[in-house]
């Protein structure tokens, strides 16, 4: 390679680097415009604990505008999630708002949907902070704008629920395909689950999973009442698919 092509090839390495850092402080810098507590949540459908407060802070230099969305969650076999509007199952206060650089602003969420209902329904309160128009500090175009979605389920207080494997089986590589029934009538985050794992033709070759790596097995985290999740999962080092037995419990 000639030197002037070898020069021109570096200055291109070194404009395509700074781009790429220059991506990543304003990525940085938006990442935490907002802060949301809790981003996990629950309530039952009537009474003292129908309602509950979120927590929104700006850690902007500048004011930002925020609205709050409520949406219900159904999900197919493979927990791929559909969302649909819910404004008429939630009173939301404010339902938008605009919170100064460096202050904390309270939404109430209240559920005013069905007070009979005998499973739990999911949904997503998003907040979603609104573009600003950039044109008037000099810049053009609109700035970045930073979503956070929140996991709310409304839980009948008597609810529960019963999840059992209903199949294990070879997948592509070194991976198990698994099947996740939950029969019950509250909902299951796996990541809050211990796994014991057996071998029906080893009783003395068991393994337990504890939550914290079971978040880390699966793909997906929540199974609603009365469905059944279908995933591909890690193979379990020392175990077969087809003689593995994996029995799930509250961690």
């Amino acid at each position: 390679m000639k030197y002037s092509d070898l020069k021109r090839a570096l200055v291109a390495k070194q404009s395509l680097l700074s781009i790429l850092l220059l991506i990543s402080v304003i990525i940085g810098q938006n990442a935490y415009a907002q802060r949301v507590q809790p981003m996990v949540f629950e309530l039952e459908p009537i009474g003292a604990k129908a309602s509950a407060s979120l927590r929104v802070e700006n850690t902007l230099q500048n004011p930002m505008t925020v609205e709050i969305i409520p949406t219900k969650i159904t999900m197919d076999e493979y927990g791929n999630e559909t969302l649909v509007p819910a404004d008429d199952d939630f009173l939301i206060y404010p339902p938008q708002t605009l919170i100064e650089k460096g202050k904390t602003q309270v939404v109430r969420v209240k559920y005013i949907g069905d007070p009979t209902i005998k499973t739990s329904h999911a949904y997503r309160v998003s907040v979603k902070q609104l573009p600003v128009d950039l044109k008037e500090s000099g810049h053009t175009g609109v700035g970045m704008v930073i979503n956070f979605n929140t996991l709310l389920n409304v839980t009948p207080s008597d609810a529960e629920s019963d999840i059992e494997v209903t199949e294990i089986s070879p997948g592509d590589g070194e991976r198990w395909n698994i099947a996740i029934e939950n029969s019950g009538d509250r909902f299951s985050r796996l990541s809050k689950t211990v796994w014991h794992i057996s071998d029906t033709s080893d009783t003395s070759n068991t393994k337990r999973i504890k939550s914290l790596d079971v978040g880390k097995l699966t793909q997906r985290n929540l199974v609603l009442p009365h469905s059944t999740l279908k995933m591909s999962i890690p193979a379990i080092e020392g175990f077969k698919p087809e003689t593995t037995k994996i029995a799930i419990a509250d961690g």
